[in-house]
C-alpha cells in the first residue's frame, strides 16, 4: 500500500469522523507551531513549520520521496520510516492531531515492511513514557530542518530504541506466557536491518 497525501487526510478525518471538530481530514490553513508540552505544565516552542500554504504540495512530496526510497529498497525500511515519520513531524500538517497522526504513520510504514509489533505492544505508550526524550530529540534532529541541512540520527536512534523496546516487550509476554528459551530482541531487529 503506497501512502499518498489522500490516505493521510483520510485517516486524519478517521481521527477526528466523531470529535465534532470541522477540520478534520484537511491540512491546517493558519500557521502553527510545534510546542513541546511538559509533564510540570510548561510549554516551550520547539519548532516552527512551513507555512500552511506549502503544506500540501510537501505533503504530496514527502509520499512520493517515501514510496520511491521505499521501492527502491536501498534504505533499511526502519530508516526510511523513522525518515518519514520525522518530517511528517516537522510539517506538522494539521491544526490538531499531527503527534496522533505521525503515530498512526509510524504503525502503517511498519507493517507495510513487514514489522507487526505494534499490533501487540503499544508504541505510543513507549514514546509516551520517554516523551521528554522525544522532545529532545525531536529538537536536535529539527535544526537546519528548514534548509534542509538537518542531522536525522538523533530522532532515527530513539526511533529504533522504541522498536527494539517494543520487540523486548514483546518477547518478555511471549516467554511469559510460552516459558521458552529467551529470544534476543536486538537480533531479531538488525535482521529486519539488513
Amino acid at each position: 500500500m503506497s501512502i499518498t497525501k489522500n490516505t493521510i487526510l483520510s485517516m486524519h478525518n478517521m481521527l477526528f469522523k466523531y470529535a465534532g471538530d470541522s477540520w478534520g481530514g484537511h491540512f491546517k490553513d493558519i500557521n502553527n507551531k510545534i510546542i513541546a508540552k511538559y509533564a510540570d505544565g510548561h510549554e516551550e516552542v520547539r519548532f516552527n513549520p512551513p507555512d500552511a500554504f506549502l503544506v500540501p504540495e510537501l505533503i504530496d512530496g514527502l509520499c512520493k520521496q517515501y514510496n520511491e526510497a521505499f521501492e527502491r529498497g536501498e534504505i533499511s525500511p526502519l530508516v526510511l520510516s523513522a525518515a518519514f515519520v520525522f518530517d511528517f513531524v516537522s510539517l506538522h500538517p494539521f491544526r490538531d492531531g499531527n503527534g496522533r497522526m505521525s503515530r498512526l504513520l509510524m504503525l502503517l510504514t511498519m507493517y507495510r515492511s513487514g514489522l507487526e509489533v505494534g499490533k501487540y505492544i503499544s508504541l505510543e505508550k513507549i514514546i509516551e513514557d520517554s516523551k521528554e526524550s522525544y522532545y529532545d530529540v525531536l529538537a536536535a534532529s529539527s535544526v537546519g530542518w528548514n534548509e534542509n541541512q538537518n542531522d536525522y540520527a538523533p530522532f532515527v536512534n530513539y526511533y529504533l530504541g522504541v522498536v527494539v523496546k517494543a520487540y523486548r516487550d514483546l518477547i518478555e509476554r511471549i516467554d511469559l506466557v510460552h516459558n521458552h528459551k529467551e529470544l534476543k530482541a536486538d537480533k531479531l531487529i538488525l535482521k529486519t536491518l539488513q
